[in-house]
């Protein structure tokens, strides 16, 4: 169960759910205009078993903490987020 934090929020556990993903080529990455809150992508690929660090992983913090890794082959956009602006 996951714990609350000091709110009385629910504190997400990220060993247990999350992954770092990882792209199978270079030609395969996803576009970053995508990478919007919002947006639905399904990935077909697996999950790797030992806890690593994804290969050209772009991180903020000089030594990230190594995690799941799961390897995309393949992705669809199910739902694009739109982002409404000015109109050229």
């Amino acid at each position: 169960m996951d714990k609350l934090d000091p709110r009385g929020q629910i504190e997400f556990d990220l060993d247990k759910h999350g992954f770092y993903i990882e792209a199978a080529s270079k030609e395969l990455k996803i576009d970053w205009r995508t990478q919007i809150n919002g947006t639905t992508v399904r990935l077909i690929g697996r999950e790797y078993e030992n806890k690593r660090l994804p290969k050209d992983g772009e991180f903020t913090v000089p030594d990230p903490p190594k995690g799941r890794v799961f390897r995309y082959y393949s992705y669809e956009i199910l739902r694009p987020y739109q982002v409404w602006g000015p109109h050229k």
